[in-house]
């Protein structure tokens, strides 16, 4: 099976060619045009400006259907069901596979990266093509209404209405990330962990049995305690010490864990802080609504210094706790107070990534900290962060890491190669998914966990804890069949 090409050239040249050409239509010229003249024209040049995205679709079809044909020919029945879905729920956003194969597996990620690829390459010239269509209606208003043909004109302002809430819709659309928190309508996969020392059943009695985990994170309760929160594709979350820890009647989207609690995020975008020492204050209760994702800061020192940062659905970031009063310098650096796809956090120390595929960084209460010189141009995918340490995914696949590098946790292999995820073991062991599905792991190889992790597959949302000498090392993970 063929991989997929690369970008089409069109959108280095054709896109912003296009784009200019409408831009050079005169107002003149719209005003002697009818409504639905000058909407078909733009219709059809808007078909062109998606075109690459069209076209990779077709392909991808295409490749769908020869790999269809190729299991069912091998009578693999199981194998040909999955395939039949995929070509059913492709572009459906909230499409989640739940049974996979390798060879699918590889299509996928070409495609969506790719595709990714594509839809950032239109979105960037998608507010400049509206702005000029919009200029023409608002030219043909102006004729029309000298013209004292006001019922064209007012079906033209409206016309123009609509299309200045499109020029906003885009400019909060998603670009490159695709960090964004994943959906419990995912159909997730079953726990599964390897550790020594007192961890070395790091699952514990909760998750026998229970195969829709869709997101894991490491929860340092206090310095020598610490297990993992898990998200169920039902709504549910549990522990490594409780079954259920949210309530039967919420449905959970997202959450985050420190020793100050958990927070959890609610399917109407309302906070549940029952189980965070902290609380939101009654005076910023009406503005933390809406939100899609949670982060809390994992302050070192007492409780007076944590803090929390929601994301919100239409990008912008809400901050609260002891650690940072709302508003003034408290707060996240301008450039990461809106178009935000997601925000992660290491020792107080909060990373923002824009949709347009920058990071932010900044410290709670002290402001902007500089990224690596040589990064401040790069474009991201993901980006997660230890206590001390930073793993970024670029939109290429490459993986770079900056910060401690005590145990060469920063030491990127390399021959690594394009990656599709990145993951971060405490502060001393760094992991990457390859593109075909196996790890890499490189840092301190503590009690053989960096060995017993590198190139394995089957495993997703890897995290764990590294700690000398031994008493809470251990790795768990998301696994799904192949």
């Amino acid at each position: 099976m063929s991989a997929l090409p690369g970008p089409i050239r069109l959108l280095s040249s054709i896109l912003p060619a296009l784009c200019w050409s409408l831009i050079a239509i005169h107002a003149q010229e719209a005003a002697t045009q009818s409504l639905d003249a000058l909407r078909n024209r733009f219709s059809e040049q808007r078909l062109l400006l998606e075109k690459p995205v069209t076209d990779l679709n077709q392909l991808y079809e295409k490749q769908l259907a020869a790999l269809r044909e190729k299991v069912k020919g091998e009578g693999d029945l199981e194998k040909t069901l999955v395939v039949d879905q995929e070509i059913r729920d492709y572009q459906n956003p909230d499409h989640a596979p739940g049974n996979r194969f390798a060879e699918i597996d590889r299509l996928r990620e070409i495609y969506r990266t790719e595709l990714q690829k594509r839809r950032a390459e239109v979105a960037s010239v998608l507010p400049t093509y509206l702005a000029s269509y919009l200029e023409q209606l608002n030219a043909l208003s102006k004729e029309l209404t000298r013209q004292d043909r006001l019922q064209e004109a007012v079906a033209v302002r409206d016309e123009a209405t609509s299309v200045q809430q499109l020029i906003a819709d885009s400019s909060n659309a998603p670009g490159i990330p695709s960090a964004a928190p994943q959906s419990p309508s995912n159909a997730g996969g079953r726990m599964n962990g390897i550790g020594f020392g007192n961890k070395e059943d790091p699952l514990g009695i909760p998750p026998r049995g229970i195969t829709d985990v869709v997101s894991i994170k490491y929860w340092e309760r206090e310095t020598f305690d610490t297990g993992w929160v898990a998200l169920r594709a039902n709504g549910m979350v549990l522990t490594d010490q409780e079954r259920r820890v949210s309530s039967t009647q919420d449905r959970i989207i997202a959450f985050d864990c420190s020793a100050a609690g958990i927070l959890m995020v609610r399917e109407d975008g309302t906070i549940d802080g029952s189980l965070c020492k902290f609380q939101v204050p009654e005076e910023q209760k009406a503005d933390i609504v809406d939100l899609v994702d949670v982060t809390l800061g994992r302050n070192e020192g007492p409780l007076n210094r944590e803090s929390a940062v929601g994301v919100k659905k239409d990008g912008s970031l809400v901050w609260w706790g002891p650690g940072a009063p709302a508003g003034g310098d408290a707060g996240p650096p301008d450039d990461a107070r809106r178009n935000i796809a997601t925000v992660v956090s290491g020792r107080g120390v909060f990373t923002a990534l824009r949709k347009d595929g920058r990071l932010v960084v900044w410290k709670s209460g002290e402001g902007s900290v500089p990224l690596p010189a040589a990064l401040e141009r790069d474009r991201f995918q993901q980006v997660v962060m230890s206590e001390q340490h930073t793993l970024a995914l670029k939109e290429n696949g490459e993986v770079v890491a900056w910060g401690q590098n005590s145990e060469g946790q920063c030491d990127v292999p390399a021959d690594l190669g394009p990656c599709t995820e990145v993951r971060v073991l405490h502060n001393v062991l760094s992991l990457a998914r390859k593109r075909d599905g196996t790890w890499a792991a490189w840092g301190r190889d503590y009690g053989g966990l960096r060995d017993r992790l590198q190139g394995t597959s089957k495993k997703t949302h890897v995290l764990g804890r590294l700690f000398p000498p031994g008493q809470n090392a251990y790795a768990v993970w998301i696994e799904t069949a192949e």
